[in-house]
């Protein structure tokens, strides 16, 4: 199990006063998945990484009408027909999700998106309830168990916040093969032999795989079929991320689908494990510990931030006897805040690490020109603030690298005890071993530089 660890830092500007270190190491993906499975008369979406009060979510409703349960990991979206004087909703019956429209306000079409009607349904991730590792978690491949009818093709959009940057189509009964509509689109063929019609269970079912998105074009194969694209129609980017989305809508072009949860399938074929999610979140990077024996940064030991005189160093680790090897993870800069997300409970529990934070403040903004002690939250959901010490002799020695105090001497056993009560039980401690103040002459900016020490799990603030 991997636990997150985090460092906020509070900062109180972007300015730039020295140049930041290189580039950081390869960004590693912390996955889970989200799986909608039927069992019995009851639906369910189970997350594989739940947090402290998080349930398993319910699909179900009556009389057509949808009615969630537990923790939403998914959402919905529908368009359609008014049904009444009330636009088209959710639609769910016989286990199976699809949209209830004016069209089928209370029969089978309302577990099911039709083409005739102009249905669609957006399935939507919810970012904040799968946070990974590394952040909010966004789809990085999928597997949907979809009921046919009509010789269906249904296409699939996927959308990174409101840009599109993936499509796939999936084709069946006589509709299928033809060529996608975009070339890049990825292609699933399947009940060939069958018109997919509403009722010979799971012969009228498709396990649709989407797979992670890439960039290529499909053909026109020797042999007459024809080859998938790679799906991804985004923008041209270099981010680890880029191909990973937070929504996938479906848009029924013949015949009409509705999703399940695995329930028709006999438990041998792959189809019976339900609709999957697999959801990813990405690291920063890695870093690697630093030696302390050069005076400079390689570009491996340090993790910039948007303001680059923060900066932080990872040190060597404090038992002799371990190996310190590269370490994932996240930094973030927003609101004013630095937080550093790592790997706690991978072996190397006893990381150290240095940290530079700057504070500016405006000439006349500080009362008798003193500047706040830092203060330490330990995250433990309490809040409380507890004014940082300055370290114990012969934990750190720093000498001036030119941009920043960098530590060359530290002794992992001059912390001494546990400072917070919180899980897990590796050792957090935090202290200050360096503090600079200048004055901007020409408008009276005051600005500090603090150097904090820390191993562990905290929240340090102004």
């Amino acid at each position: 199990m991997l636990v997150a660890s985090a460092v906020t830092v509070g900062l109180t500007s972007t300015s730039a006063s020295a140049s930041s270190p290189g580039p950081v190491g390869t960004p590693q993906a912390s996955t889970s998945t989200l799986t909608w499975k039927t069992s019995g008369t009851s639906t369910t979406v189970t997350y594989s990484a739940p947090k402290s009060g998080q349930t398993t979510q319910t699909l179900g409703g009556t009389n057509c009408v949808y009615s969630p349960g537990g923790t939403q990991y998914l959402t919905f979206g529908v368009t359609g027909p008014k049904v009444g004087s009330k636009a088209a909703g959710v639609g769910f019956k016989s286990n199976t999700l699809g949209v209830r429209s004016g069209n089928d306000s209370n029969g089978t079409a309302c577990q099911q998106v039709n083409t005739n009607s102009g249905e669609t349904l957006t399935i939507n991730v919810d970012p904040t309830a799968t946070s990974g590792f590394f952040g909010p978690g966004q789809i990085q491949s999928a597997k949907l168990d979809l009921n046919l009818s009509g010789n269906a093709i249904v296409r699939a959009e996927m959308y990174k916040g409101t840009t599109l940057i993936g499509k796939a189509e999936l084709q069946s009964g006589f509709s299928a093969p033809q060529k996608p509509a975009d070339p890049a689109a990825l292609l699933q063929v399947c009940n060939y032999s069958s018109n997919s019609g509403p009722q010979s269970g799971y012969n009228n079912n498709c396990y649709w795989s989407l797979p992670a998105l890439t960039t290529a074009d499909g053909f026109l194969q020797p042999n007459g079929t024809y080859a998938s694209g790679g799906g991804y129609v985004g923008p041209v980017s270099t981010a680890v991320d880029a191909g990973t989305y937070t929504s996938i809508k479906l848009i029924p072009i013949v015949g009409d689908f509705g999703i399940q949860g695995g329930n028709v399938w006999p438990s041998s074929l792959p189809g019976s494990a339900g609709t999957i999610f697999t959801l990813a979140s990405y690291s920063d990077g890695t870093i690697d510990c630093y030696d302390g024996t050069s005076g400079t940064l390689g570009s491996s030991q340090a993790a910039p931030t948007s303001d680059p005189r923060a900066v932080l160093t990872r040190l060597k680790l404090g038992d002799a006897s371990g190996s310190c090897s590269l370490k994932a993870y996240d930094l973030d800069y927003a609101s004013n805040t630095v937080t550093y997300h790592q790997q706690l409970t991978n072996g190397q529990e006893t990381s150290q690490y240095a940290l530079v934070l700057p504070r500016d403040y405006a000439a006349g903004t500080l009362p008798n020109a003193a500047i706040p002690p830092v203060k330490v939250d330990w995250e433990d959901g309490t809040g409380n603030l507890t004014t940082l010490k300055w370290c114990p002799t012969g934990l750190v020695t720093a000498t001036d690298s030119g941009n920043y105090f960098v530590p060359t001497q530290y002794d992992y056993s001059k912390i001494g005890s546990d400072q917070s009560p919180v899980t897990p039980t590796t050792v957090q401690y935090a202290c200050v071993y360096k503090q600079t103040v200048s004055v901007n002459g020409a408008d009276g900016t005051i600005t500090s530089f603090d150097y904090i020490y820390f191993t562990g799990d905290a929240r340090f603030t102004p």
